[in-house]
């Protein structure tokens, strides 16, 4: 785009220049070029501050406004906002003081620099447990919705055998007062648990909305929940989720919000129930809900397509296991150390290592075989002990002496 264009968008009657239009009145300077990283969300707004060199002249009265190019001088619509369709491209920055209209320009590199984190898990397993990953259930997502003045159920399906092994909720509200907000959640079987209810210290929560985790293995406890006015971290519940442990997970669970106020909706955009059954005990470390697939195209083990797990682009899930066995002085056989690695199209890298213990099964779990010598005592009597075994270091009982390292 030449200058005179330039000037006719943006409505001057006067060729612009890229330094003074009309000396002594603003001078703006900017960097030649910078480095933009896409966020999270795979998108960034470029601010006036990105751009500048130094301190805006105080002559410059603005307001100051960015507007971005593509390769070709198109204007881009989103301007200021920038997201991964120009990732790896280099745009053209224009910021402009309004009110003297000089203006300055700054080449933009787009990158992606990031990728989703993981979260790691600690679990409890008995050995000879299946170790292969499985996803967490989820119910199917919920569109959102809006509550005033009254009270509203919503069924999230569980479709599923197995019992409750573990459970977390994910919620996102907008409301302007939490106090007038309570909800509670209902098991197939009819039980239900408080999640939070509208007294306590909820009342001095204005303008802050939930966005959050509830499960019982969270860290922070539900009087934390309360003081941080549910502020993006994961919390226990008001009622114990424990509750439905072992209980089964099939059928349709009951989201309860009700809203005391009778002028100002709370709005529910993110309704999400992830459950883990006595059948899913190793989980992937992904939230429930996320599209996953094992990776058939390539010659490695422990490999899983996410297609849209990360906002940026489709991203590869991999996993190693370290095993370490363990002493024979309590119940732990071995830990299993298990590493994930999620790798995205631009090779930005998370990783996070779970933590699983193998469980040595009690005696009371051996299943003796059945009695086939046709004599009336039992398999093993360990009533009996003739003679003593005393303080001899090779124990003769009976007339089966014992060799070290024999049996």
């Amino acid at each position: 785009m030449t200058l005179p264009q330039l000037a006719i968008l943006l409505g001057l009657l006067t060729t612009a220049t890229t330094t003074l239009a009309q000396p002594g009145i603003c001078q703006l300077a900017c960097n030649d070029s910078i480095q933009v990283a896409l966020g999270l969300t795979c998108t960034t707004e470029i601010l006036p501050d990105d751009l500048l060199e130094g301190n805006l002249d105080p002559d410059c009265l603005g307001p100051l406004e960015v507007r971005l190019f593509d390769a070709q001088d198109n204007l881009i619509p989103s301007s200021p906002r920038v997201d991964d369709t120009y990732e790896g491209q280099v745009l053209r920055a224009v910021l402009i003081d309004l009110n003297s209209t000089n203006f300055c320009e700054v080449q933009l590199r787009i990158e992606d620099q990031y990728v989703t984190p993981l979260t790691s898990s600690a679990l409890q397993v008995t050995c000879g447990t299946a170790l292969g990953p499985r996803l967490p259930l989820s119910n199917p997502p919920v569109p959102a919705f809006e509550v005033l003045d009254t009270c509203q159920s919503v069924l999230l399906n569980i479709s599923s055998p197995g019992s409750l092994a573990d459970l977390y909720l994910d919620l996102q509200i907008s409301h302007p007062r939490i106090g007038d907000l309570s909800a509670q959640l209902t098991s197939p079987g009819g039980i239900a648990v408080d999640l939070w209810g509208n007294a306590g210290t909820w009342a001095a929560c204005t303008d802050a909305g939930l966005w959050v985790r509830l499960t019982a293995a969270a860290r922070r406890s539900y009087a934390d929940f309360e003081s941080d006015c549910g502020a993006g971290d994961s919390y226990r519940a008001e009622g114990d989720l424990r509750t439905w442990l072992d209980d089964s997970v099939s059928g349709n669970w009951t989201f309860t919000l009700c809203n005391s106020s009778a002028s100002s909706s709370a709005r529910v955009d993110l309704l999400q129930l992830g459950i883990d059954t006595s059948a899913t005990a190793i989980p992937f470390p992904l939230p429930a809900g996320t599209t996953i697939s094992q990776n058939p195209s390539q010659q490695v083990t422990n490999s899983y397509t996410l297609p849209d797990f990360d906002n940026c682009s489709p991203a590869e899930l991999r996993f190693s296991d370290l095993l370490e066995d363990q002493s024979c002085t309590d119940s732990i056989a071995q830990l299993l150390f298990r590493t994930w690695t999620l790798s995205d199209a631009y090779g930005n890298q998370s990783s996070t290592t779970d933590t699983f213990a193998l469980r040595r099964l009690p005696p009371g779990s051996i299943d003796f075989p059945p009695n086939y010598d046709a004599l009336e005592a039992p398999t093993l009597d360990c009533a009996e002990r003739s003679p003593s075994p005393g303080t001899s270091p090779v124990p003769n009982l009976g007339w089966n002496t014992l060799h070290n390292g024999h049996q």
